[in-house]
Order: C-alpha cells, then structure tokens, then sequence
C-alpha cells in the first residue's frame, strides 16, 4: 500500500477513534446531566409537597389555637359558675345550720 495512502488511513482511524471516545464520554456526560435533572425534578416535586403539607399545618394551628381559646374561655366562664354555685351551695348550708 501506498505509505502516503496508510498514514493518512491510519491518520483516519486514529481520528475515528478519538471521536468515539468522545463520543462516549459526552454521552456519559449527558447521563449523568439527566440523572441530575431527574432527581432535581423530584427533589422539587417533594419540596413542593412538603410546602403544601406546612401551610395546611400551619392553617390547622391557627384553627386549633382559636378553638384552644375559645375553650379556654369556656372553661373559665364554668368555672366562675360552679365558684357561684358552690359558693350559693356554702351560703344554704350555713342558712341551713342557723
């Protein structure tokens, strides 16, 4: 074979192989760049969820605290009604013993 003609084949495949192992190492590249998208996605799709789940949470708290203090206003005006009626109950009892 011409030697020219076999450098420049070989030239050729050198080339051809470079460009392979390029190739292979950009679609390497590209991969991993989705693997990383993928999972960037679903990291925002939980932070998402996660988001959603505080803000009813938090939308429960205030409706808790507001039940809590109506309650605790409850609770105060029974206890300010059974102080009167045991207090009525002391005041009979002493009537009673006169």
């Amino acid at each position: 074979m011409n030697p020219l003609l076999a450098k420049q084949l070989n030239d050729i495949t050198h080339m051809v192989r470079e460009l392979r192992d390029l190739f292979r190492d950009r679609h390497a590249q590209l991969t991993e760049h989705e693997r990383q998208r993928q999972e960037a996605i679903q990291e925002g799709w939980q932070l998402k969820s996660e988001v959603a789940i505080l803000k009813r949470q938090g939308e429960d708290y205030e409706r808790l605290q507001s039940e809590l203090k109506a309650l605790r206003s409850r609770l105060s005006k029974t206890k300010e009604g059974l102080s009167r009626i045991l207090n009525f109950a002391k005041a009979l009892g002493n009537e009673y013993r006169q």
